[in-house]
């Protein structure tokens, strides 16, 4: 997946491409004012001057101070770039554990959260059987008693106000619920 922050590297890149030039100029700048000095004193006293070469430090030492200085800001700048690459790989990586993970790696390790949802699914399995039971016995038990009630209707026509078919409807409402 390509980084957002492409241009960041970038100037990370430049930054530690500065230190480098900014490294290499002051070195020359150390010497060059050494020897500047250097053959300027020889002139002027006709002798070389040992105190010549404490001339040439302060430009060194800046020289370093800045490399350091740009150094330090690109590789922090292309640190924080990996970062987010880091970043962004790990986010992929768990939003799609399945792809990540090998065919033998994914099928030996099971997470627990899988484990968790196996064990829920099967006491849901256990219940719904069960119910089915519960279910079963009640509509034959409704079917015991309706089914005498029915005689008895078809029996004695003149004790109920209600027909056999109208009977049989209630029943089958009955047992339908």
């Amino acid at each position: 997946m390509k980084s957002r922050y492409q241009g960041l590297r970038s100037f990370g890149t430049l930054a530690l491409v500065i230190a480098w030039i900014l490294l290499i100029l002051g070195i020359l700048a150390a010497i060059g004012t050494w020897l500047g000095i250097s053959s300027l004193a020889t002139q002027l006293t006709g002798q070389r001057a040992g105190w010549v070469i404490f001339s040439a430090l302060p430009g060194l030492f800046f020289a370093i101070l800045a490399f350091i200085q740009f150094y330090i800001i690109g590789k922090v700048l292309h640190l924080l770039v990996d970062l987010d690459d880091t970043a962004l790989d790990v986010q992929q990586k768990v939003q799609t554990p399945a792809a990540a993970a090998g065919a033998s790696e994914a099928s030996a390790d099971i997470s627990g959260e899988l484990k968790r949802q196996a064990k829920l699914i099967a006491s849901n399995l256990e219940a719904t059987q069960a119910l089915q039971q519960q279910l079963s016995s009640i509509q034959s038990r409704i079917g015991a008693v309706a089914a005498p009630a029915a005689a008895a209707a078809a029996d004695a026509p003149a004790r109920s106000s209600m027909t056999t078919e109208e009977i049989a409807t209630v029943v089958a409402a009955v047992v339908v619920e």
